[in-house]
């Protein structure tokens, strides 16, 4: 497996994700859209808020490997 960093884009403010997460890059769709949902659950923040922001998931190297908008990881029950 290779550590991957699930680095959170707000508009022009980048979130640095320092501590990354080990994984297969064929998951990586499916933990994003995963954490995602558990964000929009948990943050507090309202769902509209959350649709302005995407993950950009690097390599240890800092090359984008995968980029999904949490409008993506949208779970209609959060309606």
């Amino acid at each position: 497996m290779t550590r991957y960093f699930f680095n959170l884009r707000d508009e022009g403010l980048l979130l640095s994700d320092a501590e990354g997460e080990e994984a297969n890059v064929g998951d990586l769709l499916v933990l994003a859209r995963m954490n995602a949902r558990d964000m929009l659950r948990t943050s507090g923040l309202s769902v509209r808020k959350w649709m302005g922001m995407s993950y950009e998931i690097t390599c240890a190297a800092g090359e984008t490997v995968l980029a999904m908008p949490f409008s993506e990881a949208l779970d209609t029950d959060l309606l």
